[in-house]
């Protein structure tokens, strides 16, 4: 698959378009690696260097966090935007769920992106932290873990009989 079938593909699944105009995506499309993943492979890890982005192409790809399943990403859509943070690593297990194709950027790419159109480059830079934004606010929550002990509950748990 070469960069303006990526482009393509990028175009009609993801929002990309919405954002962006076909001539950008395909220029962005040029930096694109892709790599087959196997069935219940690890993509990417908590806690490891938050170094490359991906799109999904083929097949579908699941988000967990503590366990938890936060979000199940299928064709068209990007996960690793945290490339693109502060923290700089990983702050979920991403998971295949069935084999897949997925389009890679990572930070060399972005480098060269930058060197070669720069104002392109940090648009979408500015995308992509937005996308992060978006997806910290929808999980906002659902991973708290309260772990205060209230007095009230421990006396009503003790109260009851056995």
């Amino acid at each position: 698959m070469v960069a303006e079938s990526i482009a393509q593909q990028l175009i009609s699944t993801s929002e990309l378009n919405h954002y962006f105009t076909a001539d950008e995506i395909t220029a962005f499309s040029c930096f694109l690696e892709l790599r087959n993943i196997q069935a219940d492979s690890t993509l990417m890890a908590v806690g490891e260097p938050a170094d490359c982005l991906m799109f999904v192409l083929e097949g579908s790809i699941r988000i967990l966090a503590d366990n938890t399943q936060i979000s199940s990403i299928g064709i068209g859509g990007c996960f690793g935007e945290s490339m693109f943070s502060d923290e700089g690593t990983r702050t979920a297990n991403v998971l295949a769920i069935e084999k897949s194709l997925v389009a890679i950027f990572t930070l060399e790419d972005y480098s060269l992106f930058i060197a070669q159109n720069a104002s392109l480059a940090l648009k979408f830079k500015s995308y992509f932290i937005a996308i992060k934004a978006r997806h910290d606010n929808q999980t906002h929550g659902l991973l708290f873990k309260d772990d205060k002990k209230y007095l009230a509950l421990i006396a009503h748990n003790e109260m009851k009989k056995s």
